[in-house]
């Protein structure tokens, strides 16, 4: 669980092609605490990231991580390895970015 009275770097990305629930799936498989956190928005969490994800004709993930240049690698892993296309930015604590991804997949 992060601490919210800190500001820590930002995961944001997008994936195409798959529904929301396949994305909550995919992550709880690999234990991931997820919930449903409205009606048609969801939030996943581990020790290293606080995630928000919803539909806006992509799915749309973004939120806190720890070590977001290493932990988001471990995230984008898991797309691949589910095949998803996606495309993924790491930013720092104030915004600045810091990296930018693009998969087509397989």
């Amino acid at each position: 669980m992060l601490d919210e009275d800190k500001e820590y770097p930002q995961f944001a990305a997008t994936i195409a092609q798959r529904s929301i629930s396949d994305i909550v799936d995919m992550f709880r498989r690999s234990g991931w605490k997820c919930r449903k956190s409205s009606w048609f928005e969801y939030e996943a969490e581990c020790d290293w990231a606080e995630l928000a994800l919803f539909e806006d004709g992509e799915v749309v993930i973004h939120g806190e991580m720890l070590l977001v240049e290493e932990n988001g690698l471990k995230v984008m892993d898991l797309f691949t390895k589910n095949e998803f296309i996606f495309s993924a930015e790491f930013y720092d604590e104030y915004g600045k970015l810091l990296s930018e991804f693009k998969s087509t997949g397989t």
